[in-house]
């Protein structure tokens, strides 16, 4: 009776240990990220959407992409955006399969960053999340979880209007990794 009660113990732990492995990982494809008209006002640029793995990142960017790959990058997307106010919105979004190779990256992109600015309400319950102003807008560096992101706005007039924009963005992917 006692054996029965551990089998049957044992058997639940496993299906719910699958269950759970099941719906985190079919929420965390990377092709999920991809923001279609999620957000108000937001649409994508024509053929802008690349889904890439390690070695496609080298037709991307120009230079670093060494690091990311040997930080143990499995894949990511990069996608470009207009808002109907003509504003640019560049997003790379990057999966490490594992916390510690996402927050090598972030950490190395934080001490890059100069001068940060503060994203007051943006940044929510987000603890790795940094900002720089550029010219016309910001570049976001933002890691939850084992993913990686980096978001460019740009065409704006100050970087506080850039700020009030970023807040969808990163909102949505915020959600999207705790739902």
């Amino acid at each position: 009776n006692k054996n029965m009660v551990l089998l049957f113990i044992l058997q639940l732990t496993i299906s719910v240990s699958v269950l759970f492995a099941k719906s985190f990982n079919s929420r965390l494809r990377v092709h999920e990220f991809r923001i279609t008209n999620q957000l108000k006002d937001w649409k994508e640029t024509k053929d802008s959407f690349i889904e890439f793995n390690p070695k496609g990142l080298y037709d991307i960017i120009d230079g670093g992409a060494d690091e990311y790959i040997a930080q143990g990058l499995k894949r990511g997307i990069y996608q470009s955006l207009k808002s109907k106010e003509k504003f640019r919105c560049d997003v790379f979004v990057e999966d490490f399969g594992k916390e510690k190779k996402a927050a090598t990256i972030f950490n190395s992109k934080k001490e890059s960053v100069y001068e940060p600015i503060n994203l007051g309400k943006v940044k929510g319950n987000i603890k790795n999340i940094i900002a720089e102003e550029i010219i016309g807008g910001i570049n976001l560096y933002m890691r939850i979880n084992y993913f990686y992101f980096e978001i460019v706005l740009s065409g704006f007039e100050t970087a506080n209007d850039a700020i009030t924009a970023l807040e969808d963005f990163v909102n949505f992917y915020n959600n999207l990794l705790n739902k």
